[in-house]
């Protein structure tokens, strides 16, 4: 009876008197670990430790190789318990950091199981566009410079038309050197392409034409990108700025850009989680991306 009566178990012990109640790993996971559990017939391996690396290390290429010679084997990893400690950096550690395994963050259960991973550094906006029929309701990835959405909220609340701001591309759309439709932009949030200058630079050249804010879209299909300010510059920006991924980028592009359709609006909000708690990451989870921006946990 039960959902998987003939399955078996296979157990691997990796603590050691001389480690002080902490694991004594193998030197080699392949031979010493995934071999011993492949070889007495296991298939998924449930790995609920780690490390304190958020290196692509030894432990990680271990892994993947013995995935790739192994490919009906599958490895588990929990992705860390370095969400509290988070200041908007990636936390997942080795070896959940591999390629070829399955990182496994933690979300809540009952009503006393802890808090709520809450990534103060994103809001959302929501671009419409004449009917209901065409709403986006996307997540931005707000600037490491500027006052930020929480300071600027009252004033982005209330934009010069009650349905909401005027979305405006800039010329040219990187905004790396002087925008020729620079009079166009004042009292709008503009949208600048990803690449060739310093985010700094693109967001100084949209706040000094009268940008009411900044959303640069980003050219690869990596997510998202926490822009920041090169070492030991002072911050001189007064607008909020964020990043938008690829795929949401050219979504709202493609609205802007509809012939004889109506202007889009956009109106900001702060981020919001969702309604059920199995739906939200535990404030102790450790959070993504990896270091070459591969999404993390999966």
């Amino acid at each position: 009876s039960g959902l998987a009566p003939d399955a078996r178990l296979a157990f691997h012990d990796l603590s050691s008197p001389s480690s002080g109640g902490g694991l004594s790993l193998p030197f080699d996971l392949t031979r010493s670990y995934f071999g011993v559990s492949y070889d007495a017939g296991a298939r998924i391996h449930s790995d609920s430790w780690g490390s304190d690396s958020l290196a692509y290390d030894s432990q990680c290429q271990d892994v993947d190789d013995f995935s790739w010679t192994n490919q009906d084997f599958l490895s588990i990893f929990a992705a860390g318990n370095y969400g509290e400690s988070s200041t908007g950096g990636r936390t997942v550690t080795s070896p959940a950091l591999a390629k070829n395994c399955l990182s496994v963050g933690a979300s809540l259960g009952g009503a006393n199981t802890g808090g709520v991973f809450i990534d103060s550094d994103v809001f959302n906006i929501q671009v419409q566009q004449g009917s209901s029929s065409h709403i986006l309701n996307l997540k931005v990835m707000e600037a490491d410079f500027g006052p930020g959405y929480l300071r600027q909220s009252a004033i982005l609340a209330n934009p010069p038309d009650p349905e909401g701001w005027e979305i405006a591309i800039a010329a040219p759309s990187d905004a790396c050197s002087t925008l020729t439709n620079a009079r166009s932009l004042a009292g709008r949030v503009v949208l600048v392409d990803r690449g060739t200058c310093l985010f700094a630079d693109k967001v100084a050249r949209a706040q000094a034409a009268g940008a009411a804010a900044v959303l640069v879209a980003n050219n690869d299909q990596v997510g998202y990108v926490k822009m920041g300010l090169p070492d030991g510059v002072a911050d001189p920006m007064t607008i909020l700025s964020g990043m938008l991924p690829m795929s949401g980028a050219d979504r709202v592009k493609a609205l802007l850009t509809k012939q004889g359709a109506q202007v889009p609006r956009l109106t900001f909000a702060a981020a919001s989680q969702p309604a059920n708690r199995w739906d939200n990451m535990a404030d102790f989870s450790s959070v993504g991306p990896a270091l070459d921006l591969r999404i993390k946990p999966e």
